[in-house]
C-alpha cells in the first residue's frame, strides 16, 4: 500500500538524519522503501548509490550517479545535480566531464554564459570529501547492502528513462547565480564543492567566527539567528533548499555576524574563500559571477533595511540606488580625515568603520558604524571640513554619492533629502554641544562628520 505523502516526509527525514550521523544501513532501508513506493524519488535514488559506493562495483555506481545527475539537472534541481556529479568524479572522472559538459551547455539555456569554450575540468583539490570518515563505517553482510542499493537504483533509472522518452523531464530552468557562468567557469567551480551531510542541530556558522567559506543549502533548512548586546537570541529567518549564505565571507574579513545552524538534517556546499581567489587567477568569471551576485543581495537588503532608501518604492530605490558608486577599502584604510572636506555622502554596504578624533595625544572613539549607516553628509551638504576621522575596521564595501550626483537628483528625492537633513542637523548639534565642553563618546547617531 502506498504512503501517504506525510509518512513519505517522515521517512525521508529519519532517513537523511541517519545518513547524516553515519548509520548507513538504517539510512539504506529508508531510501529503499521510498525508492519502492515512487521509483521517482531522485533523492532516494543518489543516496542509495552514494551508500553502495562505499563497498564496490564503481562502474555499477557511476552509472547510476550519471543518471541521477541527468534526472536532477532535467527536473530543474541543479544543486542536486552537481552534487551528484561531484560525487561521481570519485568513481568516474571521464563521465563526470563529460556529464557536465552535457549539463553545463544546457542549464540556463538563453542566458548569457553559454558561448563559453568547453574545457576539461581542473584536478581537485587536495583533501579529502568532510563526509569520509562518517561514510566508512563497517557494516554488516556488505554485499548484500550493495545489491539492494543497487536494485532500487535499477529501479529509479527505469522509471527516469520511462519519463525521458516520453519528454517529462525537459525543463531546465535558469538559475539565479549558476546560469551567469559560463559552462567552462561551471565546470571549474565543481571541484571546489565540499559537500556536508549534517544532522539536525549542527551549527554552520558561529557567530564570531572567522568569514572563511560560504555555503549553498541543497537539502534541508537552516535558522539565522544573532545574540544580541542583552544576551538574548533572536531570530532572523529560516531559509530553505537553494539559499545561499554566508557569502559575506567574499567580500570582507569581517567576523560573522549570525550563528546559523540546520533544523532539518541538511545537504550543503561550502565553498571555502582560499579555493574562489586560487580559482579567480585562473578563471576570473567565477569570481566575478559571485562577488556580483552577492553585492546584489547586500544592496537589496541595504535598500529594504537603511532609513535612507526605506521610504521609497521598489522603482525609485533601483534608480536612487545607480546614483552611488562602489568603494572598496582594506582594513585599517582612511576612508576620511579629520580636517579634509568630504566629496561625497557614504553608506557602509558591508564590513564596519570606527569614527575618532583626536583630543592632543589621545584618540577618542566616537562611534562604530555598520552596514546601512551613512557618513559625510554634513561636509558634503555645508562645505565644511569633516571634524572626525573614519577608519575602516576590516575590509569594507562604501557606497559613495559624489556632491555633483547629489545637486543634480536631489530634487527627485525628497523623503531622501528630508532624512539627510534631519541625521546633519543632529549631528550639527552634537557637535556645538561639544565644541563647548570636553570630548566625551556620543550615539552612533550623533557623529561629528
Amino acid at each position: 500500500m502506498k504512503t501517504s505523502s506525510i509518512d513519505d516526509l517522515i521517512l525521508s527525514a529519519s532517513a537523511d538524519e541517519a545518513f547524516a550521523r553515519g548509520n548507513l544501513q538504517e539510512a539504506l532501508d529508508c531510501y529503499v522503501e521510498l525508492i519502492q513506493e515512487d521509483p521517482g524519488h531522485l533523492f532516494a535514488w543518489y543516496r542509495a548509490a552514494l551508500i553502495a559506493g562505499r563497498f564496490s562495483r564503481r562502474k555499477e555506481i557511476g552509472t547510476a550517479l550519471a543518471l541521477v545527475a541527468d534526472a536532477f539537472s532535467r527536473s530543474g534541481r541543479l544543486h542536486l545535480a552537481l552534487a551528484a556529479l561531484r560525487e561521481l568524479e570519485d568513481f568516474d572522472a571521464a563521465a563526470c566531464i563529460q556529464r557536465l559538459r552535457e549539463v553545463s551547455m544546457v542549464y540556463g539555456k538563453g542566458s548569457r554564459r553559454l558561448e563559453g569554450r568547453i574545457n576539461p575540468m581542473p584536478p581537485p583539490p587536495p583533501g579529502g570529501r568532510a563526509d569520509d570518515d562518517a561514510m566508512g563505517i563497517e557494516l554488516d553482510d556488505a554485499e548484500m547492502l550493495c545489491d539492494m542499493a543497487l536494485d532500487a537504483c535499477v529501479k529509479a533509472a527505469s522509471h527516469f528513462r520511462k519519463q525521458q522518452a516520453a519528454g517529462g523531464m525537459d525543463k531546465v530552468p535558469a538559475h539565479p547565480l549558476f546560469s551567469d557562468l559560463i559552462p567552462a567557469d561551471l565546470r571549474s567551480l565543481v571541484p571546489l564543492l565540499k559537500i556536508h551531510s549534517l544532522a539536525e542541530g549542527t551549527t554552520v556558522i558561529k557567530q564570531g567566527g572567522e568569514g572563511a567559506s560560504f555555503f549553498v543549502l541543497v537539502r534541508g533548512a537552516v535558522r539565522v539567528s544573532r545574540v544580541g548586546a542583552d544576551g538574548e537570541e533572536k531570530q532572523l529567518a529560516n531559509l530553505g533548499s537553494g539559499a545561499f549564505f554566508g557569502e559575506m565571507a567574499l567580500l570582507t574579513d569581517s567576523p560573522r555576524v549570525a550563528r546559523v545552524a540546520t533544523i532539518r538534517p541538511s545537504l550543503l556546499f561550502e565553498i571555502r574563500k582560499t579555493d574562489m581567489e586560487k580559482l579567480a587567477g585562473r578563471n576570473p568569471g567565477v569570481a566575478d559571477v559571485l562577488v556580483g551576485y552577492t553585492r546584489r543581495r547586500m544592496l537589496r537588503n541595504l535598500m529594504s533595511t537603511s532609513p535612507l532608501f526605506q521610504p521609497l518604492d521598489d522603482e525609485r530605490k533601483v534608480g536612487l540606488r545607480q546614483l552611488f558608486e562602489t568603494e572598496i577599502y582594506g582594513a585599517g584604510e582612511v576612508v576620511l580625515q579629520e580636517g579634509e572636506t568630504s566629496s561625497a555622502l557614504r553608506v557602509v554596504l558591508s564590513g564596519g568603520v570606527s569614527v575618532t578624533r583626536q583630543d592632543g595625544a589621545e584618540e577618542l572613539v566616537l562611534a562604530e558604524l555598520g552596514p546601512g549607516q551613512l557618513f559625510g553628509e554634513i561636509s558634503m551638504i555645508q562645505g565644511k571640513p569633516v571634524t572626525a576621522t573614519v577608519t575602516t575596521q576590516h575590509k569594507t564595501l562604501v557606497l559613495s554619492l559624489t556632491k555633483e550626483a547629489f545637486n543634480a537628483h536631489v530634487a527627485e528625492y525628497p523623503e531622501v533629502l528630508s532624512h539627510i537633513y534631519q541625521v546633519a542637523m543632529e549631528r550639527e548639534s552634537a557637535n556645538q554641544r561639544i565644541a563647548s565642553g570636553p570630548l566625551i563618546a556620543l550615539d552612533e547617531q550623533e557623529l561629528l562628520i
